[in-house]
């Protein structure tokens, strides 16, 4: 078998079980990254002025540094580590909700639409936090860890 098939097929056999559900959560990690960072560069006018670019700052740092630790934890199935991912990433999202609130009984609007979609992805950041507390690690890594195979 040449390299070029190896590389992405050994990479493949170390992403943690269920593979739909760590690939999801990955690009969940990723995406709080990239928003946390964008913001972090570009804050947001509305909510920087609501709430202080300091909050904005923690707000995203929050999100840069769930979405840097989770993403690789959740790929290997590192679910000890992933378990603070979920928490800071988590507390963004919270923080980021309660925010857009708050901006909805302020202000001029309906941002009711927007605080039920960053709700729904609070909810699976939740969802995760949930399973991942439940063991160290992921149970195929657990079983290949016990067998002396990594």
């Amino acid at each position: 078998m040449s390299p070029h098939r190896r590389i992405p097929r050994w990479f493949w056999s170390r992403v943690a079980t269920p593979k739909w559900l760590t690939i999801l959560s990955t690009i969940g990690y990723l995406v709080a990254f990239a928003a946390g960072g964008y913001a972090i560069i570009n804050q947001p006018s509305s909510l920087e002025g609501a709430v202080g670019g300091v909050s904005m700052y923690s707000l995203s740092a929050l999100l840069v540094i769930g979405g840097l630790i989770g993403a690789p934890t959740a790929l290997f199935g590192e679910w000890k580590l992933e378990r603070w991912a979920a928490l800071l990433a988590g507390i963004g999202t919270l923080i980021y909700v309660l925010v857009i609130i708050a901006l909805h009984f302020e202000g001029s609007g309906n941002r009711l639409l927007q605080a039920g979609e960053v709700t729904i992805g609070l909810l699976g950041i939740i969802a995760r936090a949930v399973y991942v507390w439940q063991r160290p690690i992921a149970p195929a890594r657990e079983t290949v860890l016990g067998q002396g195979r990594l």
